[in-house]
């Protein structure tokens, strides 16, 4: 896999090169320093994935997103790039990753924040393998299937069958619950449980983002707490 690097730190950007020497199936082709940089990388050299800073000058990772998938609307599904955010264990940097997800991003990492310097090397090596080789199989399983669409119960054959809706999703789950959700809530009042594999200072973003996009009052669930369907 081709990867381009972008971040505003030279340091950081360093760093992630480090993490992955060695790894056989993984090829930097690109280094650059803000997001305008790396639209003009795209137009000369393709890379299958993208890491993408949030913060950076002239051209943020927001706005270089959009920017990648404006030309990822032009490439066939298969030959889509990527696009990975690198995030700060922030509140700031919870709530913009989570726009990111939803605005297209595949998956995002976090930025060590140990004193090791081995440590952090390897948490970054193991996060970005696991993004990279998740989207490699995502975009293998594009090629092996075709797409169709969720037919949705009805209210009336939900509430005889169940008495909640448990969803566990983890790569793609905020885009997918973007799209699922709204749907969902037109056809059922029942309860729905979500389990979002993300780290816990990024859950409480996701889940203002859900109550934004869909008809029930979302919320991060606390201990003890009654579990309620769609008010009506």
């Amino acid at each position: 896999m081709k990867v381009l690097i972008v971040d505003d730190s030279r340091i950081f950007r360093n760093l992630i090169e480090t993490s992955l020497k060695g790894e056989s199936q993984i090829e930097i082709i690109g280094s650059v320093w803000n997001g305008v940089k790396a639209i003009e990388f795209i137009g000369q050299k393709k890379p299958d994935v993208v890491t993408l800073d949030l913060d950076m000058p002239e051209m943020d990772g927001l706005e270089t997103l959009a920017e990648i998938e404006k030309i990822n609307s032009g490439l066939a599904k298969d030959e889509q790039i990527g696009v990975i955010m690198v995030s700060a264990l922030t509140e700031r940097g919870a709530d913009v990753t989570i726009k990111a997800l939803n605005a297209g991003a595949f998956d995002f990492i976090t930025k060590p924040s140990g004193d090791d310097i081995n440590d952090n090397l390897k948490s970054l090596n193991q996060q970005l393998k696991n993004c990279f080789f998740s989207w490699k199989n995502r975009k293998s399983e594009v090629l092996q299937r075709a797409t169709s669409a969720v037919v949705l119960p009805k209210d009336t054959e939900l509430n005889c069958q169940a008495q909640v809706i448990a969803i566990g999703i983890s790569t793609g789950g905020p885009k997918a619950l973007r799209d699922l959700l709204p749907e969902l809530c037109k056809v059922t009042t029942l309860p729905i449980l979500i389990v979002q594999h993300m780290p816990a200072q990024f859950t409480k973003s996701l889940a203002e983002s859900i109550d934004r996009c869909c008809s029930y009052d979302a919320k991060e669930a606390e201990s003890g707490e009654e579990v309620v369907g769609k008010k009506v």
